[in-house]
């Protein structure tokens, strides 16, 4: 088993909004549906919080675990999945992160998200918003990525929502 990419088109405004600035009841409706998901992170990860704790602290604004920066990304991950949509990936996992070097407009934890520490381990995080896909378009003609790749990689840009990848 290798490691592989999860995609997300999203509006990744929504994303950082969360952070903070939601009333009680989208709240709570977020906790709901990211309920179950999170409980898989509690099992890779052996802390005195929960994944559930870490997604209530990220909806609060707050960081009050900044040594699991991990935890936070992939709550972050999460949010992608709920405000977004996943893409198949099946080109993509098990896949190498070396082609995301030859693709500018890919950009490794570039997101605008000033609060969250960066992981020094997975989830890496790149991103590109929907004004930089035209660019990307181009730049996947040019990289040593398979042809079925570059096509599935096309086919997750859509120039009205901003593209999320996890590669863990």
């Amino acid at each position: 088993m290798g490691y592989g990419v999860s995609s997300y088109r999203v509006d990744i405004a929504k994303v950082e909004h969360a952070f903070g600035h939601l009333d009680s009841a989208e709240r709570n409706q977020i906790i709901q549906c990211c309920a179950e998901p999170l409980e898989d992170l509690d099992e890779l990860f052996e802390e005195d919080f929960s994944a559930l704790d870490v997604l209530k602290d990220y909806l609060d604004g707050k960081v009050s675990y900044p040594d699991a920066a991990s935890q936070y990304w992939y709550v972050f991950e999460q949010l992608c999945r709920y405000y977004g949509e996943w893409l198949n990936n099946n080109q993509w996992s098990p896949a190498s992160i070396e082609v995301f070097s030859q693709l500018p407009s890919l950009k490794f934890y570039n997101l605008i998200h000033k609060f969250l520490p960066s992981p020094d381990d997975f989830p890496s995080v790149y991103f590109c918003p929907r004004d930089k896909h035209a660019a990307l378009r181009e730049e996947l003609k040019n990289c040593d990525a398979s042809v079925t790749q570059v096509l599935q990689f096309s086919s997750w840009l859509n120039d009205e929502l901003d593209l999320v990848l996890f590669y863990y």
